[in-house]
């Protein structure tokens, strides 16, 4: 993959609100997160995505989305959560490991106004990709990224993740 997917992902508000009241119980610094925002990335990832039923409800929507899109198949590798209260963002950074094959992104549980936007870093350019709440944005892991600063006083909700892709090859 070598370009960035963008589609929705509608989850419901019942559901979106119990994943806060347990996200917000996990929430830590992370080396990633800058100003004033918190993550759950610290927290055991199989734990997290197998162990907790609402969690991997989420995990199985977005995963079943983006093989919508991709040809090949998916198999989760890591989730996480991170909160970006006003002043927060996230610094540049990319979730490429050499051997692995991987899609990342984010899926924007809460994304108020003013609350900044996505940031894809080339060697020559940066891309601007605005996002709304229930968006769900894809991409190869090497691709350096990061968030505008939330200048709302409201918090920023996503759901970061990594896919090992299998592709099938005929013979």
């Amino acid at each position: 993959m070598n370009s960035v997917g963008k589609t929705t992902l509608n989850i419901n508000p019942i559901y979106k609100f119990l994943l806060y009241q347990m996200i917000k119980k996990d929430l830590s610094p992370h080396i990633a997160c800058d100003g004033n925002s918190l993550s759950t990335y610290n927290i055991d990832h199989k734990q997290k995505m197998y162990g907790n039923p609402l969690y991997y409800f989420v995990l199985r929507k977005i995963k079943k989305k983006i093989e919508k899109v991709v040809n090949g198949r998916l198999s989760p590798h890591s989730m996480w959560f991170n909160v970006n209260r006003k002043g927060g963002r996230t610094i540049n950074h990319n979730h490429y490991t050499v051997g692995e094959d991987k899609i990342s992104g984010a899926y924007y549980l809460s994304k108020p106004e003013n609350s900044g936007n996505i940031i894809f870093n080339t060697l020559d350019d940066k891309v601007f990709v605005k996002v709304n709440t229930n968006d769900l944005i894809f991409f190869d892991s090497k691709f350096y990224h990061e968030t505008e600063e939330n200048k709302s006083n409201q918090e920023r909700i996503i759901c970061g993740f990594n896919f090992l892709v299998s592709y099938w090859h005929p013979p």
